[in-house]
């Protein structure tokens, strides 16, 4: 079944037998939903599998790859097992923190040592990390907007906190129980990036199984807080190996809000399954992590153009226009009018984002999204234009025109961005334009 726009496919969703069954058909638009109608109650909880599209390497993944170094300063042969060599060497289980220390002993040379694997080199191939991902991004864009002000991370790497900065947002970090002391309270935060697993130039990053069994106990007493406060949007994390995070998530017996985990294809492991059941987690089907967050933003803010439409105001602003424009006494309010409404426009045109330098950018979808929410922006202003242009007289040329001249040369141009989409900053000025010249030729 097709449907001609979103608000058709949600009374079909609310009215079809599916409703009476309580099913929700689309678990996206469920979430969407639910993060619009409750801004920042959603925390995200992300895995490495949000990373590896940026080519980084788990904790875990670093660790072998040193040992094979440590190895090979010794003249030594470690493959196929690394970790076996490891304890026959030095007696003790290989970790993060003894590998890195061995290589390296102050923190100049672990940061030069582990930069290549968490932060893009100049001139980097396909296989080194790069900044950010399509993910990162569009989880940056939401936060931004409010929807988004709390995130998990078992990642060791900083590509939240680069995208969240990409955006113009500056997040609170905390990758310690010493930051935590200090950190502002989570409800005073714009957005707070916790770092459950440490950051990878801090030695006191949690990788083996040992060290992922217990968080320190301020840790853990906020973790308790925030899945008893916040609903839970999981994505990349396995639930196989955070021993300490899996225990925190089945301490937590309340359902305030609701959970949702993503899963390649629908498919759970042993772990993940068993929290889910317990959590009543709602199971989406994602083909990848990009992919979905960019299809969840657009749905967000899709039920934002929805919400945002008020078709009141209009009227009310163009039967304001019509009794101005046929009363001269009242040049002056008809003037503050169109001034007012100039105004309004330019700042929600000047919240939106349009500073895109990701490929993905180009997507159909998604240029199609934003000119539908800039024409959303631009109805209201395109239809007191195209009346003014129509009902009125020459002397109320110079009000079209200062009004239109002010849309049309925009002051929040983003020389960052993707030609094509920062394009995009003058078609409302060109559907002005457009609405106008319509309006006094039909004259």
């Amino acid at each position: 079944m097709e449907f001609e726009d979103l608000s058709e496919y949600l009374y079909h969703v609310s009215t079809g037998p599916q409703a009476d069954q309580g099913e929700i058909v689309d678990p996206i638009l469920s979430l969407a939903f639910c993060m619009s109608s409750n801004p920042g109650a959603y925390a995200c909880l992300l895995g490495s599998g949000l990373s590896q599209a940026a080519s980084i390497r788990t904790g875990w993944e670093v660790t072998q790859d040193l040992i094979r170094r440590v190895a090979l300063l010794r003249n030594e042969e470690c493959i196929p097992d690394p970790d076996t060599w490891y304890r026959q060497v030095f007696d003790q289980e290989p970790g993060y923190v003894s590998v890195v220390a061995a290589l390296a002993h102050t923190p100049t040379e672990r940061r030069n040592l582990l930069k290549p694997f968490f932060e893009p080199a100049t001139g980097a191939t396909r296989e080194a990390p790069e900044q950010s991902t399509r993910a990162h991004l569009a989880i940056a864009r939401l936060a931004k907007k409010g929807y988004i002000r709390l995130i998990l991370t078992t990642n060791l790497d900083r590509l939240c906190e680069a995208a969240l900065r990409e955006v113009g947002v500056t997040p609170v970090v905390i990758s310690n129980a010493d930051q935590l002391k200090g950190a502002v309270p989570l409800v005073h935060s714009a957005c707070t990036v916790v770092k459950l697993n440490g950051d990878y130039l801090d030695i006191r990053t949690k990788n083996t199984v040992d060290e992922l069994q217990k968080y320190d106990r301020s840790i853990s007493k906020l973790l308790d807080r925030v899945f008893d406060e916040y609903g839970l949007l999981v994505c990349g994390w396995s639930a196989t190996w955070d021993e300490a995070l899996i225990g925190a998530l089945e301490r937590c017996k309340s359902r305030r809000y609701s959970t949702y985990w993503t899963a390649r294809g629908g498919r759970l492991g042993e772990s993940a399954a068993k929290i889910v059941g317990a959590k009543s987690a709602q199971v989406i089907s994602i083909t990848d992590a990009d992919q979905f967050f960019e299809d969840l933003e657009s749905k967000v803010l899709a039920i934002e153009d929805l919400h945002r439409a008020n078709p009141v105001e209009g009227e009310v602003a163009l039967a304001q226009l019509k009794e101005f424009l046929v009363d001269p006494s009242k040049r002056i309010r008809l003037r503050d009018l169109l001034a007012r409404q100039t105004d309004e426009l330019t700042q929600r045109l000047a919240a939106e984002d349009f500073s895109f330098v990701q490929p993905a950018s180009r997507r159909p979808e998604v240029l199609a999204h934003r000119i539908s929410r800039l024409e959303s922006l631009t109805e209201g202003m395109v239809g007191l234009v195209s009346c003014g242009a129509y009902y009125g007289e020459e002397e109320h040329n110079e009000i079209w025109v200062q009004a239109i001249e002010r849309i049309a040369q925009p002051k929040f141009k983003r020389e960052d961005g993707v030609a094509v989409v920062s394009a995009l900053m003058y078609y409302p000025g060109f559907l002005l334009m457009w609405a106008a010249s319509l309006g006094a030729y039909l004259a």
